[in-house]
């Protein structure tokens, strides 16, 4: 099997931001948003597109909690504290 292909078959989805701009990105990662998995799930998306009426573009850009990646949240907060490990509050300062 050749990586190529791997890459080619990856299912993509559509977002659509509340000023109607628009975000192709890869399924699996659109499904880390609880918000966006349980809207397919219930089928309200609408079709191809799903629309979140909500979510400003910028947002959606940023993969921000309004989406609630909680995974993305708690790698970043592990991380972080593995930076900070063993440190002063000076030193984090």
């Amino acid at each position: 099997m050749s990586t190529s292909s791997s890459f080619s078959s990856k299912k993509m989805v559509t977002l659509k931001s509340k000023e109607g701009e628009t975000f192709e990105i890869d399924e699996a990662a659109a499904f880390l948003s609880m918000t966006i998995k349980r809207m397919v799930k219930e089928g309200r998306t609408g079709g191809a597109t799903i629309c979140l009426p909500d979510i400003t573009a910028n947002t959606v850009r940023k993969a921000k909690y309004a989406l609630k990646i909680g995974g993305l949240l708690n790698l970043t907060c592990d991380a972080v504290s593995k930076m900070i490990r063993g440190m002063t509050q000076e030193e984090i300062r």
